[in-house]
């Protein structure tokens, strides 16, 4: 009878190793576009913050209990209301987080003014998911 080999998946190190191998070259490029080209402000907070790099909360939005919604466009983040309001009368003290991936979806969520913090949705690095979900008491995570 044959043996059956256990196989190891090493798809997502090797996929993380050779993200951070590109990383520098990134961040060059993006540094210099960025910050050096050009006055957009909110380019600058989409680039700081995929990379995990958030305003600090205060002292009571640190302790809170989050509900993490993701939604990556415009049209997503406009169906969302009905669900937040959903949130708000279940878990009166949860507060929402909700990220997007690109400027008008984001821009959207603010003007909406339904969610706790807007932010952008980390890269996908270590590091950067690290930093990010470290800065909230996720309990729960929507993706739409």
């Amino acid at each position: 009878m044959a043996k059956i080999k256990e196989v190891r998946d090493f798809s997502y190190p090797l996929y993380n190793r050779i993200l951070t191998l590109k990383l520098p070259e990134v961040l060059f490029k993006e540094f210099f576009k960025l910050f050096l080209f050009t006055s957009d402000r909110q380019k600058k907070r989409l680039f700081t913050e995929r990379l995990g790099f958030l305003p600090a909360l205060s002292a009571d939005k640190a302790k809170a209990r989050w509900v993490w919604v993701h939604a990556n466009a415009i049209g997503e983040v406009s169906a969302l209301r009905e669900l937040i309001r959903v949130i708000r009368q279940k878990y009166p003290d949860a507060r929402v987080l909700l990220t997007s991936a690109n400027l008008s979806a984001d821009e959207k969520a603010r003007q909406m003014n339904i969610f706790d913090v807007v932010a952008f949705f980390p890269y996908d690095l270590n590091f950067a998911l690290k930093r990010f979900i470290g800065h909230f008491r996720v309990v729960a995570v929507i993706i739409t």
